[in-house]
């Protein structure tokens, strides 16, 4: 004979190490059905309440939605049951790569810090990489003044920003005659928007092209001083060197207790 045995929230909290507002939620989802005892408002669960939540546990722990569960727990075969699976393994499965282009991602910015901790190619000649930047606004006054500012936030989705930068764009005349006047918003490599198949369509196109690239540390504000660039302009006069293009910059780092954004520069050579 099963004996059904009844237990306290308290009891099935401890059991289960959860606390009272889980144990509500599973029961207003409709997972559990605790006896609710007239007289004391108390309720009481069941051994197959306990299993209940111990598996809703087990798939939220693998990454099932409280949907997702509650529909296994409706499924009327076992032919249902390896289709929910299956397609949880294309979820893994997409998931999976979308983290391996996570730690590439990472590493790249772990890179730039590196080299900025050990004093290494703070100047030096690479490969501007080929990009694209979302303008949040298309000058400087534009951006205090406009309304329709940060639409580069507002059209990415959630799981993209991971792969953006937050980056601004210097027109070559603008740089040369020193005007604070750039363009701000966040960019995407060619290679992240070929991944997460991102629209340029009100993007700016940033070619890949030879560039003298440096580090520069600036406030909080935006405010960019010309003379932070005298290493890399004394580099270019020394090498015999031409401004070729736009400058393009990314924020690597941005330190909140001292205000300081650390940007790596690049600027378009021949």
């Amino acid at each position: 004979m099963v004996i059904n045995m009844e237990y306290s929230a308290k009891e099935v909290m401890n059991f289960l190490n959860i606390n009272r507002e889980t144990l509500r939620h599973y029961e207003n989802m409709g997972l559990i059905h605790p006896r609710i005892d007239d007289k004391t408002h108390y309720r009481y669960y069941t051994d197959f309440d306990i299993e209940t939540i111990a598996e809703c546990r087990k798939y939220r722990s693998a990454d099932f939605s409280i949907k997702e569960i509650d529909k296994i727990k409706h499924i009327d075969s076992l032919s249902q049951y390896v289709s929910i699976l299956e397609q949880k393994q294309e979820y893994y499965k997409k998931q999976s790569l979308y983290f391996y282009k996570l730690i590439h991602k990472n590493n790249e910015t772990l890179d730039k810090l590196h080299s900025i901790i050990n004093h290494s190619h703070l100047i030096s000649i690479e490969e501007l990489e080929e990009c694209y930047l979302f303008p949040a606004s298309y000058d400087f006054k534009h951006f205090f003044e406009a309304k329709d500012k940060y639409l580069n936030f507002t059209s990415t989705v959630h799981e993209d920003f991971a792969f953006t930068d937050f980056s601004l764009l210097i027109k070559k005349d603008d740089f040369i005659n020193q005007k604070t006047n750039y363009i701000g918003g966040t960019s995407f490599s060619k290679d992240w928007i070929e991944f997460l198949n991102i629209s340029v369509k009100h993007m700016i196109h940033v070619k890949k092209q030879k560039a003298l690239s440096t580090i520069i540390i600036i406030n909080e504000d935006f405010n960019i001083n010309y003379s932070l660039f005298n290493p890399a302009l004394q580099y270019i006069q020394d090498h015999h060197l031409v401004i070729s293009g736009d400058i393009f910059a990314t924020q690597i780092a941005k330190i909140h207790k001292n205000k300081n954004r650390y940007l790596k520069v690049w600027v378009p050579i021949q």
